[in-house]
């Protein structure tokens, strides 16, 4: 039988951005029209990544959202959901979980039939948690156990919770506090759900001291890592599966952490192999870490040696994004090496990208030194063919010196993807900005293309992207 709900206290937590307006559902950039007592909950005509957003019911944490629809919306779910739909595959039943209990206990609202829909769907979680993935799936699974153990007083759910919890947590967030996808906005999705189980657990105690530590350490570390791969400008780089939209920003993440006391570690960029250079002039991040993690690299791309660059503060190279998780060519155009500020040899990516989430024979990393200026990385790769490029950056104050290195005799192709709102042209064999100069030498042939760029999923924008055709050896110099 259904357990009733108990009372629980929670600080107020972070809005959701608006998705519903006026019968509007609005997700992934693409727009919707339902009338609230006849939602379609399995609609997949935008793909089911759409359906799960709507699914998830962040809409009840947007400011405006008045309870009595909400309410309804809950409702409608209940009664028309197909249970054997995506509706309730693990992972928006997770989510959707969070998002119900933070809605009912905000509104002091105590309803027997959600709580009992609720029960009913946390009973068919704790006997379907994604194993078979790992990853953020299974902390969500776990993250959203955890607040039904709080609100049904539940001790084989809470028990199940911090099983998850405190094996997970320990894997995936490395030792310098990257969530181990690499990816910035899983690392904000993760480090969110984590301030919001700090928020439940101090604030409604049942003796859960070692998961309560464990959570604080980790949301510590994770803001070190966080506040150090943001630029100035409250921006981050979009390595990997990453944008910026739909999550919440790192000045948000820092305000509510504060709200929870909850304050940041003081780690060093490590295991996670991102590199941060900072001058009055410009930012730069670069990437020289391996795939992970190894049993689900999903979330990867084949962009090793990459780096995005802000200049005066403002995006001037940067990573071409994603718009789509759909198994089409975007996708697999946005996760391969062309699509970044690195190399591709003899026509070969740096390792394997297959289907959506798939990743086959892959590069690694074979020597590393970051902790000096200059700096250096090289892989092993491209498929079978065990190419090896290294990738030496210097820094000064007023330009960055970049070489490649790729023995033997092979055809390279460095690429440099530029923002948006940067216009560039070709002068003299060299690139010329706003506010910069790119020169190269010993390179065949330099080329300024049109490429799309990814300012969200289903939202692309046109950009200019250099191809600097080379063999062996390139030198790039970027002059401020």
């Amino acid at each position: 039988m259904p357990k009733p709900a108990q009372p629980l206290t929670l600080l107020p937590f972070l809005p959701s951005d608006n998705s519903l307006t006026a019968n509007i559902f609005t997700f992934l950039n693409q727009k919707k029209i339902f009338e609230t007592e006849n939602v379609d909950w399995g609609f997949s005509g935008y793909g089911l990544l759409w359906n799960y957003n709507l699914n998830y019911f962040d809409f009840l944490h947007q400011e405006n959202i008045k309870v009595p629809d909400g309410l309804k919306l809950i409702h409608h779910f209940i009664a028309h959901a197909n249970v054997r739909s995506p509706s309730y595959d693990p992972y928006p039943v997770s989510l959707r979980g969070i998002n119900w209990i933070k809605f009912l206990v905000k509104n002091n609202v105590d309803d027997s039939k959600i709580n009992e829909s609720l029960f009913r769907q946390y009973l068919k979680l704790s006997h379907e948690t994604e194993k078979h993935l790992g990853a953020n799936h299974l902390l969500e699974n776990g993250f959203s156990l955890l607040f039904a153990g709080f609100y049904f007083r539940d001790e084989n759910l809470l028990k199940q919770s911090e099983n998850i919890l405190l094996k997970e947590l320990r894997e995936q967030i490395l030792q310098d506090g990257a969530h181990f996808e690499l990816s910035p906005m899983y690392h904000r999705i993760i480090l969110h759900r984590i301030l919001d189980c700090i928020n439940l657990v101090k604030n409604n105690s049942v003796g859960n001291d070692l998961l309560l530590n464990l959570l604080t350490e980790k949301a510590g570390a994770m803001l070190s890592w966080m506040n150090i791969m943001t630029f100035r400008n409250g921006g981050m780089p979009d390595f990997n599966d990453s944008t910026q939209a739909g999550t919440p920003t790192p000045y948000r993440l820092m305000t509510y952490a504060k709200q929870l006391d909850v304050y940041t570690g003081s780690i060093s960029l490590s295991e996670s192999g991102y590199k941060k250079f900072s001058f009055p002039k410009y930012e730069l991040i670069l990437d020289a870490g391996n795939i992970m993690p190894s049993y689900n690299p999903g979330h990867t791309h084949a962009d090793m040696l990459s780096f995005c660059l802000n200049i005066n503060d403002k995006p001037v190279i940067v990573d071409c994004g994603i718009s789509t998780y759909e198994n089409n060519s975007r996708r697999k155009y946005e996760r391969s090496t062309e699509a970044h500020n690195t190399v591709s040899v003899d026509g070969l990516g740096q390792s394997d990208m297959w289907a959506s989430f798939r990743v086959g024979r892959r590069a690694r990393i074979i020597d590393k030194s970051l902790t000096e200026n200059p700096c250096s990385a090289a892989i092993k790769g491209f498929t079978s063919a065990g190419i090896v490029h290294k990738r030496q950056w210097e820094f000064f104050e007023d330009k960055i010196l970049i070489v490649d290195y790729i023995p033997g005799k092979h055809h390279c192709k460095a690429l440099l993807h530029f923002y948006p709102e940067v216009s560039i042209e070709e002068i003299k064999n060299s690139i010329s900005g706003n506010n910069f100069l790119i020169t190269f030498r010993n390179h065949s042939n330099l080329t300024i293309e049109d490429y799309d760029f990814a300012e969200g999923f289903n939202k692309l924008a046109k950009a200019k992207v250099a191809v600097i055709l080379f063999s062996e050896r390139l030198y790039t110099e970027i002059i401020l």
